[in-house]
């Protein structure tokens, strides 16, 4: 319930024991850019950068959430998608090491509809393909971990 006699509303930009709205909402944009190539994703997390830059200038250790979402954005835009079902081979080769960054999708007609891209990727007889994708750009399918694994290096 708002409180009427309030002037403005506050956005907290200071990430304590909770990260602030806007350091959650950056990462969320970030990742949806990345989950669908929405341009009006990427655009907004440009603009809430820009506008809370100062304080990220001043004192960045105040912010270490929306710091972790910056990170995002400079690292590769790198997409996993997976067609078919998730074998343990592929979830192992998959997760070896921590990396927040990276985007992992089912290549399903759901995901389709926000990612049209995921449309294409065809599901072998019974098995599991991998796409690796970076900024939107994939390589041809692998199969088997192995080969998952050395594109993920």
């Amino acid at each position: 319930m708002e409180d009427a006699s309030k002037l403005i509303r506050v956005k907290d930009d200071y990430d304590g024991a909770e990260p602030s709205g806007n350091s959650i909402a950056l990462g969320n944009l970030l990742r949806l850019y990345r989950m669908t190539g929405n341009s009006r994703y990427d655009e907004s997390a440009r603009r809430l950068i820009a506008a809370l830059q100062p304080q990220l200038t001043a004192s960045p250790y105040a912010l270490p959430q929306m710091l972790a979402a910056c990170e995002m954005e400079l690292t590769p835009h790198r997409q996993v998608a997976i067609a078919g079902r998730l074998t343990e081979e592929i979830s192992r080769a998959l997760w070896p090491v921590f990396d927040p960054n990276r985007v992992v999708l089912h290549a399903d007609v759901q995901s389709a509809s926000l990612q049209p891209a995921l449309a294409g990727m065809k599901v072998p007889e019974g098995g599991c393909a991998v796409y690796v994708c970076e900024n939107f750009t994939c390589q041809s399918p692998v199969f088997r971990g192995e080969d998952l694994a050395r594109l993920l290096k």
